[in-house]
Protein backbone atom coordinates (compact mmCIF):
# COMPACT_ATOMS: atom_id res chain seq x y z
CA UNK A 1 0.00 0.00 0.00
CA UNK A 2 2.00 3.40 -1.20
CA UNK A 3 2.41 5.99 1.59
CA UNK A 4 1.78 9.68 1.61
CA UNK A 5 4.69 11.12 0.99
CA UNK A 6 5.14 13.76 3.86
CA UNK A 7 8.38 15.39 3.67
CA UNK A 8 8.90 13.58 6.93
CA UNK A 9 7.62 13.20 10.47
CA UNK A 10 6.12 16.13 12.37
CA UNK A 11 7.32 17.60 15.34
CA UNK A 12 5.58 18.28 18.06
CA UNK A 13 2.56 20.33 17.01
CA UNK A 14 4.18 21.11 13.38
CA UNK A 15 2.20 20.65 9.98
CA UNK A 16 3.00 17.72 8.13
CA UNK A 17 4.00 18.88 4.57
CA UNK A 18 2.41 16.55 1.77
CA UNK A 19 3.61 16.59 -2.36
CA UNK A 20 1.34 17.38 -4.71
CA UNK A 21 0.90 13.96 -5.94
CA UNK A 22 -0.52 13.46 -2.37
CA UNK A 23 -2.98 16.18 -2.48
CA UNK A 24 -3.74 15.01 -5.93
CA UNK A 25 -4.78 11.21 -4.15
CA UNK A 26 -6.34 12.66 -0.89
CA UNK A 27 -8.68 14.48 -3.12
CA UNK A 28 -9.99 11.86 -5.14
CA UNK A 29 -10.45 9.82 -1.53
CA UNK A 30 -12.19 12.78 -0.44
CA UNK A 31 -14.42 13.07 -2.50
CA UNK A 32 -15.66 9.43 -2.63
CA UNK A 33 -16.09 9.49 1.31
CA UNK A 34 -18.28 12.36 0.76
CA UNK A 35 -20.36 10.52 -1.40
CA UNK A 36 -20.58 7.98 1.00
CA UNK A 37 -17.90 5.37 0.16
CA UNK A 38 -15.81 4.16 3.90
CA UNK A 39 -12.61 5.60 4.08
CA UNK A 40 -10.82 2.22 3.55
CA UNK A 41 -13.02 1.40 0.31
CA UNK A 42 -12.16 4.67 -1.05
CA UNK A 43 -8.53 4.22 -0.24
CA UNK A 44 -8.70 0.87 -1.61
CA UNK A 45 -10.31 2.17 -5.00
CA UNK A 46 -7.96 5.06 -5.42
CA UNK A 47 -5.02 2.83 -4.78
CA UNK A 48 -5.99 0.14 -7.37
CA UNK A 49 -7.14 2.52 -10.01
CA UNK A 50 -5.34 6.08 -9.78
CA UNK A 51 -2.29 5.45 -7.96
CA UNK A 52 -0.66 3.78 -10.55
CA UNK A 53 -0.76 7.29 -12.74
CA UNK A 54 -0.02 9.03 -10.05
CA UNK A 55 2.91 6.94 -8.36
CA UNK A 56 5.18 7.77 -12.23
CA UNK A 57 4.46 11.20 -11.11
CA UNK A 58 5.73 11.08 -8.34
CA UNK A 59 9.05 10.02 -9.28
CA UNK A 60 9.86 13.12 -10.31
CA UNK A 61 11.20 15.44 -7.38
CA UNK A 62 9.25 18.50 -8.67
CA UNK A 63 6.24 17.31 -10.65
CA UNK A 64 4.20 20.95 -11.98
CA UNK A 65 0.77 20.94 -11.26
CA UNK A 66 -0.43 21.42 -15.00
CA UNK A 67 1.63 18.22 -15.35
CA UNK A 68 -0.39 16.16 -12.33
CA UNK A 69 -3.77 17.64 -14.03
CA UNK A 70 -3.10 16.69 -17.93
CA UNK A 71 -1.99 12.86 -16.91
CA UNK A 72 -5.26 12.83 -15.31
CA UNK A 73 -7.51 14.92 -17.85
CA UNK A 74 -10.29 13.47 -19.38
CA UNK A 75 -10.59 10.70 -16.93
CA UNK A 76 -13.75 9.09 -15.17
CA UNK A 77 -13.25 6.62 -12.04
CA UNK A 78 -16.74 5.13 -12.78
CA UNK A 79 -17.47 3.31 -8.90
CA UNK A 80 -20.79 0.87 -8.66
CA UNK A 81 -21.41 0.88 -5.41
CA UNK A 82 -22.51 -2.65 -3.90
CA UNK A 83 -23.17 -3.14 -0.52
CA UNK A 84 -24.90 -0.56 1.91
CA UNK A 85 -22.87 2.39 3.87
CA UNK A 86 -20.04 1.89 0.91
CA UNK A 87 -18.17 -0.66 2.30
CA UNK A 88 -17.71 -2.50 -1.07
CA UNK A 89 -17.89 -1.21 -4.54
CA UNK A 90 -17.00 -2.16 -8.03
CA UNK A 91 -14.64 0.61 -9.73
CA UNK A 92 -12.66 1.18 -12.95
CA UNK A 93 -10.78 4.31 -14.70
CA UNK A 94 -12.29 4.99 -17.71
CA UNK A 95 -11.69 7.13 -20.92
CA UNK A 96 -15.60 8.92 -21.94
CA UNK A 97 -14.99 8.67 -25.67
CA UNK A 98 -13.17 5.56 -25.46
CA UNK A 99 -15.84 3.18 -23.82
CA UNK A 100 -18.51 5.44 -23.30
CA UNK A 101 -21.21 2.97 -24.83
CA UNK A 102 -20.18 0.35 -22.28
CA UNK A 103 -20.78 2.75 -19.34
CA UNK A 104 -24.40 2.96 -20.47
CA UNK A 105 -24.88 -0.61 -19.62
CA UNK A 106 -23.43 -0.06 -16.37
CA UNK A 107 -25.37 2.91 -15.84
CA UNK A 108 -28.61 1.44 -16.99
CA UNK A 109 -27.73 -2.46 -14.30
CA UNK A 110 -26.67 -0.02 -11.42
CA UNK A 111 -28.97 1.93 -9.16
CA UNK A 112 -26.24 3.33 -6.83
CA UNK A 113 -23.43 4.77 -9.25
CA UNK A 114 -20.77 7.53 -9.31
CA UNK A 115 -18.58 9.30 -11.89
CA UNK A 116 -16.17 10.95 -10.85
CA UNK A 117 -13.99 13.11 -13.00
CA UNK A 118 -10.67 12.31 -11.64
CA UNK A 119 -9.00 15.37 -13.40
CA UNK A 120 -11.36 18.04 -12.37
CA UNK A 121 -11.45 16.53 -8.60
CA UNK A 122 -7.75 17.16 -9.00
CA UNK A 123 -7.56 20.35 -10.49
CA UNK A 124 -9.96 21.79 -7.90
CA UNK A 125 -7.64 20.68 -5.33
CA UNK A 126 -4.61 22.24 -6.71
CA UNK A 127 -6.62 25.17 -7.58
CA UNK A 128 -7.39 25.67 -3.79
CA UNK A 129 -3.80 25.46 -2.94
CA UNK A 130 -3.24 28.36 -5.46
CA UNK A 131 -0.57 25.66 -6.93
CA UNK A 132 -1.57 25.34 -10.06
CA UNK A 133 -2.00 28.16 -12.95
CA UNK A 134 -4.20 26.41 -15.38
CA UNK A 135 -6.33 24.65 -13.37
CA UNK A 136 -9.50 25.89 -15.20
CA UNK A 137 -8.10 24.33 -18.35
CA UNK A 138 -9.36 20.55 -18.27
CA UNK A 139 -12.16 18.49 -19.95
CA UNK A 140 -14.37 16.44 -17.67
Amino acid sequence: MPSLHSDGERADGAWRRFSLVDVARLAVIGTLVRYGIQVSTAHATVEAHVDGILERLAGYKHTPPDAIIAALNGMLLTVEILAPGGTEVAARLVFPAAEADDLQSVIEASPHFLWIAVGRVVADALARLGAAEGAGSFSP
